[in-house]
Order: C-alpha cells, then sequence, then structure tokens
C-alpha cells in the first residue's frame, strides 16, 4: 500500500491521545517529523511545553522558545524550566548527556508536581534523547507518574525493546519507523497492534508466506513486522486511538 502524505490531521490525531512513542532506527525521520511537524503544532497551541534534547537530534528553529544549556558542571535546574515554554539541550560527552537525562527524569516528577499546570491544559514533555537510549530505562517512575501530574510525554527511541517491560504499553499512540534489526522490528510490531486492539493469532490449515527477513506471516504481528520492514526513510506507521493505521509519508 502506498503512503500518503502525513497531513494537519494527522498531527491533531498524534497529540489528542495520551503519550506518544516515535520508535525507529537513526536516520528514518523521527526528529525530523518532531522537529517540523510536531513540535511548531504544540507551539502553536500555547501549551506549557518543555523539550529536552540530545544535540545529536537537534535541528532546525527554536520556535521562540526559552533556550536552556544544560552540562556537567552548570546542569539546568529543573524548577527554573517549568516556568514557560523552554528547550533544553544536552552537552557534555555522550556518559555525561546520560547522566543529565537521568537526573531531569529523577527530578522532574516533583517539580511538576510543585507547580502544575493551568487547569484544564495539558503539559507537554518532548524527550528527544533517542542517541542517549540506555538513558531511558530509568525515566520509567516519570512516565508512570505523568498522567497524575497532568503531563503528556512524546519519546524518541531507538531500540522499543530496549524499554523497561510493560512501559510501550503506556503509550496510547505509535508512530513507528523502519529499524534495521528483527527484533526491535517485533517489539515495534507488537506496540503498534496492542494500541490498536489486535490480537495475535496463529490460523491453521493455511499455507504460511514468508517475508523478506524469512519469517512466517501467518499472524497479525508477522504481517506488521513485514509491514515495517517495507517503509522506506521518512515513512512511517501513525496509530492513534480510534483509527486505523497508515502508511505515511513525513
Amino acid at each position: 500500500m502506498p503512503s500518503a502524505p502525513w497531513t494537519s490531521r494527522h498531527t491533531a490525531a498524534a497529540l489528542a491521545g495520551g503519550h506518544l512513542l516515535i520508535a525507529g532506527a537513526p536516520g528514518t525521520g523521527k526528529s525530523r517529523l518532531l522537529n517540523g511537524t510536531l513540535l511548531p503544532a504544540l507551539v502553536r497551541t500555547g501549551a506549557p511545553l518543555l523539550i529536552i534534547q540530545d544535540p545529536a537530534t537537534a535541528h532546525g528553529p527554536t520556535l521562540g522558545l526559552q533556550v536552556v544549556t544544560s552540562s556537567h558542571k552548570a546542569p539546568a535546574a529543573v524548577g527554573d524550566l517549568l516556568a514557560k515554554p523552554t528547550l533544553v539541550t544536552l552537552t557534555g560527552t555522550h556518559p555525561e548527556r546520560e547522566a543529565q537525562t537521568e537526573r531531569l527524569f529523577a527530578e522532574l516528577p516533583a517539580a511538576l508536581a510543585a507547580a502544575p499546570a493551568p487547569a484544564g491544559t495539558r503539559r507537554f514533555l518532548v524527550i528527544d534523547v533517542a542517541p542517549l537510549t540506555p538513558a531511558l530505562r530509568s525515566f520509567a517512575p516519570l512516565l508512570r507518574q505523568a498522567r497524575s501530574l497532568g503531563c503528556t510525554l512524546i519519546v524518541t527511541c531507538q531500540s522499543p525493546s530496549s524499554l523497561e517491560p510493560g512501559l510501550p504499553a503506556l503509550f496510547t499512540s505509535h508512530a513507528a519507523f523502519y529499524h534495521f534489526y528483527k527484533r526491535c522490528l517485533r517489539v515495534m510490531a507488537e506496540n503498534v497492534l496492542a494500541a490498536t486492539g489486535a490480537a495475535e493469532t496463529n490460523p491453521s490449515g493455511k499455507p504460511t508466506p514468508i517475508n523478506r527477513f524469512g519469517q512466517p506471516l501467518a499472524t497479525p504481528v508477522s504481517r506488521m513486522v513485514g509491514k515495517l520492514g517495507d517503509l522506506k526513510v521518512g515513512e512511517c506507521f501513525l496509530v492513534t486511538p480510534g483509527a486505523p493505521y497508515e502508511p505515511l509519508r513525513t
């Protein structure tokens, strides 16, 4: 099935639900979708917004946000980041950026509770640190508390299989890009189908086609793996509540 262009309708759907996980291999279009489409739409809404980004994913304009640079020697004060829409860029060596990310994840729940968003509004927390995937293992408490704190998370991740078990189920919507590894493709397929409510069944008595990875296509998960494996750079499947997934060009 040919991919259709990503439109403002898809942006609205992606932002309207709960937490959004944007998963896929490096260079497939995760940050381009985030920086070029989703963030400008969020800024236009005027919603309380905090973006934490790794310099490897940063590109494009700052959209008029307060810009903060956080380093190992001069870490950003978490409480100051919530006063107005803010873009935080991590600096330093890879281990130093991972340590800063883990510190922010640990301190954010208390800061969010102390500075709640205005009544009737949602605060968006955007975590675009996909190159620091190991650090994402430490954000489980933040993800589990975010909804009660009035916060919606948008997270990019290179390898969803590296997330703590059970965390992908907390994401209501998914934008799934191609991945290089079969295990990651399978986890992404399971996440997509879980979000759509599809169950994996194994029909019997029928021929089993094989995809280009040599995997049987007898189950919904295996068929979805094949569809994800056929995506090109800049294409993804968007899965949102109550809507069928479809391949889109971002």
